[in-house]
């Protein structure tokens, strides 16, 4: 038998503005395209697009971006999913809005100059206690400090 979790000790980074908690540690992270060999992708039309579901940040992101650009696009998949949309745009199914530095390992940038430049997104750490904020605020800081090159 497994011991209770302790919920008291909890820490969340979240994506997207719309962050009720008024106190959270805010920062600015780039977004990019990326895909597999994605260059062949891109310029298929309509675009293939890989995107978590309609409501969240980077799916309006992505789609608000193409649509203002005037693009044509064409959801080939959608899950809330992480693991699920890395592996499609992997797999070569189209492209993914996704946070650089954070794509995973198979993934590449896009650099395909007929693809809109993303907005970037605000992700928030909130954290239950002092002790495990401070360390999260350590992580997202080298993280933060890792993608500004990009």
């Amino acid at each position: 038998m497994r011991p209770p979790s302790d919920r008291r000790r909890s820490t969340a980074i979240v994506v997207g503005e719309e962050c009720e908690f008024g106190d959270a540690d805010r920062w600015r992270a780039p977004l990019g395209w990326f895909g597999s060999g994605a260059a062949a992708r891109t310029r298929k039309k309509p675009l293939p697009l890989v995107v978590p579901p309609q409501g969240t940040t980077l799916h309006e992101a992505a789609v608000g971006t193409l649509r203002s650009a005037g693009l044509t696009f064409d959801i080939v998949c959608a899950s809330a999913d992480f693991v699920v949309l890395a592996s499609a745009a992997s797999a070569g199914l189209g492209v993914a809005p996704m946070i650089e530095g954070f794509a995973p390992d198979g993934l590449k940038p896009c650099r395909d100059k007929n693809l809109p430049a993303l907005p970037p997104v605000t992700l928030s750490l909130l954290a239950r206690s002092p002790s495990l904020a401070s360390a999260a605020r350590l992580w997202v800081a080298d993280a933060v400090e890792t993608l500004q090159p990009l």
